[in-house]
């Protein structure tokens, strides 16, 4: 029977679908190096599984800072899932 996933590890599986897609079509392009970088991000959070251990890999920053602010910027349509994601593993509910 599989393991059922925690909000934050969906949280985390739905951030790198959304930047998937980004670097989809940015294949060929100068910026997709670095949307690849932030896909691999991204999947340290999932592998981290529980809301605490990916408090542990961001260390005090948000998640937006652990993947990138200018990142971020260029890309807003990543940024409520990133926003979502960084207020389940700090259980804010804003």
């Amino acid at each position: 029977m599989p393991r059922e996933k925690t909000k934050s590890e969906k949280l985390a599986g739905k951030l790198i679908s959304k930047i998937q897609k980004v670097w989809g079509e940015q294949t060929g392009e100068p910026g997709a190096e670095e949307t690849e970088n932030v896909m691999g991000l991204g999947h340290d959070l999932l592998q981290a599984r529980s809301k605490e251990a990916m408090r542990e890999i961001l260390n005090g920053r948000t998640v937006a800072q652990y993947i990138g602010d200018i990142w971020l910027q260029k890309n807003p349509r990543v940024k409520p899932i990133a926003s979502e994601l960084n207020n389940e593993i700090y259980d804010n509910n804003a």
